[in-house]
This record gives structure tokens, C-alpha cells and sequence, in this order.
């Protein structure tokens, strides 16, 4: 008898090829979202450090025109960080994205691979019938037995 073989089994092997891109594609948008989350923790950073160093030269005593570029400095970074901010909720967007189509084209590799199992079980029930058959064909054409126990044969 034939061996088994699956029909879809191109469409199973593109498959898991686009499940490897999609993990590559999802790789790449996790590592883009810590580095763009990673921006703006360091801008945040910045931003509590020159406020704090702006009270306290608040507080010892600033000339106006200092008091003015420092204002306009922590202005600028608080705009760096909205933009930061924006930058990682787009990151997070095509990240969740990216973990979707993920799940999607997994769905649709589990899928043909369970079609594929059942028909590799049915193709082993059909050749498991055919041997037995065989077997019985077999059997059923045995010789009769000449002589019986006790007695002579000629």
C-alpha cells in the first residue's frame, strides 16, 4: 500500500513559514516597544532632574534670564516626553498587532495540522483493514489438515 501522504501539505509548510515571520515580525515589535519605552523613562528622568535642580535654584536665588531658559529647557522636555508617550502607545499598537496576526496564523497552522493528523490516523485504520484482510484471505485458504492425531497417514 501507499504511504501516507497529505494533500495540504504545501499549504501546512507556507504556513509555518508565516508563523516564523509573524514571531520575527512580533521579535521585532517587542524590541522596538522596551527601546521606545526606555526613551522615554530616560526623558522622564531628565525632566524630574532639571525640575528639581530648577527649585532649588529657585530657591537660592536666580536671575530672571536664567529663570526664563530654564523654564523654556523644562518646557522643551515635557514636549519630548508627550512625544515619547506617543511614540510608545504606537509602539504598544503594533506591537498588540503584531501579537494578533501571531495567534491568527497559529490558529490556522493548528488547524491544518489537525486535519493532517486525522487523516494520517484514517490512512493507518484503512491500511490496518487491508492487512487483516489480507490475513484473512490468508487463513480462510489454509490447507486442510491430512491426518488426524491418532491416526495413521498414507
Amino acid at each position: 500500500m501507499k504511504r501516507f501522504r497529505f494533500g495540504l501539505e504545501r499549504v501546512l509548510a507556507v504556513r509555518r513559514i508565516r508563523v516564523k515571520l509573524r514571531q520575527r515580525e512580533l521579535a521585532q515589535a517587542l524590541s522596538r516597544y522596551e527601546s521606545e519605552l526606555r526613551a522615554l523613562e530616560a526623558v522622564q528622568e531628565r525632566y524630574r532632574w532639571v525640575t528639581g535642580e530648577l527649585c532649588q535654584r529657585e530657591a537660592g536665588g536666580i536671575n530672571a534670564g536664567e529663570l526664563r531658559l530654564s523654564r523654556l529647557h523644562v518646557d522643551r522636555l515635557a514636549e519630548g516626553i508627550a512625544a515619547r508617550q506617543g511614540l510608545v502607545k504606537a509602539a504598544r499598537e503594533l506591537l498588540d498587532l503584531c501579537r494578533e496576526r501571531l495567534v491568527q496564523e497559529k490558529r490556522g497552522e493548528r488547524t491544518l495540522e489537525r486535519l493532517r493528523e486525522r487523516r494520517r490516523l484514517a490512512y493507518l485504520a484503512d491500511v490496518q483493514r487491508e492487512e487483516q484482510k489480507v490475513l484473512d484471505e490468508f487463513g480462510g485458504h489454509a490447507r486442510p489438515v491430512l491426518f488426524s492425531e491418532g491416526g495413521s497417514g498414507r
